[in-house]
């Protein structure tokens, strides 16, 4: 019983939290209470209908059959919410490492496909004598193939 009622209150937790802390809780007062009252309406239910009342007997019945379909559904759905979100995380992880795999190809493959550039050093020359000719602290139109060379280099 003590495990039912855990399991349908975790249930109801989760479908009341998507709302509300104020649902949420009383979602889980509500299935407690379910959980505790399901074996006392079974009871009563057929310790009135020894007694023929039959009508009390009939409603206290229903109210315990009420209680067993909301555990057992609460119980299946949260089984399957659970084995859901392992699969989606699952998949999350192995979308990730192929995410990664794919990147770290790339990166292996990219200083084979850099256009040919002339060396470092005679770049950082060029540079250097583009600024004491100009007087300029940014040589843009070297930067590109600087990094270029710099990247094949270390790729190398």
């Amino acid at each position: 019983m003590i495990a039912s009622a855990g399991f349908g209150a975790v249930f109801a937790y989760r479908i009341g939290i998507e709302h509300s802390y104020l649902l949420a809780g009383l979602t889980v007062l509500f299935a407690v209470t379910l959980e505790g009252i399901k074996p006392l309406a079974i009871n009563a239910a057929f310790q009135s209908l020894g007694a023929w009342q039959v009508i009390r007997g009939l409603c206290l019945a229903l109210l315990g059959l009420v209680a067993v379909a909301y555990s057992l559904t609460s119980e299946l759905a949260l089984m399957a919410a659970s084995r859901g979100d392992l699969a989606a995380h699952r998949a999350a992880e192995s979308f990730a490492a192929q995410s990664n795999r794919d990147r770290h190809q790339r990166a292996k493959q990219e200083p084979d496909s850099l256009k040919p550039t002339k060396p470092v050093a005679e770049l950082e020359a060029l540079r250097k004598s583009w600024h004491q000719r100009m007087g300029k602290n940014d040589p843009w139109f070297y930067e590109p193939e600087l990094a270029r060379a710099k990247r094949r280099l270390a790729g190398c």
